[in-house]
Order: C-alpha cells, then structure tokens, then sequence
C-alpha cells in the first residue's frame, strides 16, 4: 500500500512539479518537504490541505488508498505491475480528462450563443 508521502511524490511527478517548487509553496526548505515524501515528518492536516490546493486534488486523493481511485480492475491489474505503468495510466487518465474538458468548454460556447444577455 503506498503511504501518503508516495501519493505526494507521484502527484508532484504528474504535475511535472520539482520538490523546490513545492516545498517554496508550503513554504518550507526542500529539505523538511522531502522528509514529507519519504515519510519521516509527520504531516498536520493544515499541510494536507495545502498540499492538495498546491497538486488541485481534493484532500480526500491525498488520504485515500489510491492516488485517483479507479473502478477498472484491468487498470487495476496494470498499477500493481510497476510504477512507470501506473504514472502512464495516471497521465492517461488526466489526457482524457483534458479532452472532456474541451468538449464541455465547447458545449458551454455553444449554450451561451443561445442565451440572450442581459
């Protein structure tokens, strides 16, 4: 089972973040933000917010067994055989957000051509 610090090192991984990057955004040294990753500081749930602002996930992703849980069990099957495959079908994951993003962006340009202003 991954720890908090996993989920926090891979979500950083996702978001292309450096360890500096975030550390500067909490607000503490590289240094205390790496003990964090690896597990060896305790992590107060005001961090934990912060955390899940700083990666845009809900703190729920940070505490939950999985980074984002997923229904799939051939997913399943695929993040319990490395963690290159699991950060692929992670980033998969976020692509394909990112295309019902664009669509649902489109449908909002098409809506509001039919509403009149006010």
């Amino acid at each position: 089972m991954q720890t908090i610090g996993d989920k926090i090192r891979i979500l950083r991984e996702i978001r292309g973040f450096t360890q500096d990057y975030v550390s500067s955004q909490l607000g503490v040294s590289q240094r205390a933000y790496s003990k964090l990753e690896r597990g060896d500081t305790d992590l107060p749930y005001t961090r934990l917010e912060h955390l899940a602002q700083i990666f845009q996930v809900n703190v729920a992703h940070l505490v939950a067994l999985k980074v984002f849980p997923v229904a799939d069990e051939l997913i399943e099957a695929q993040l319990n055989r490395s963690e290159e495959t699991m950060l692929q079908v992670y980033v998969d994951q976020i692509n394909h957000l990112k295309q019902e993003i664009y669509f649902l962006r489109r449908q909002i340009e098409i809506l509001t051509r039919y509403i009149p202003e006010k």
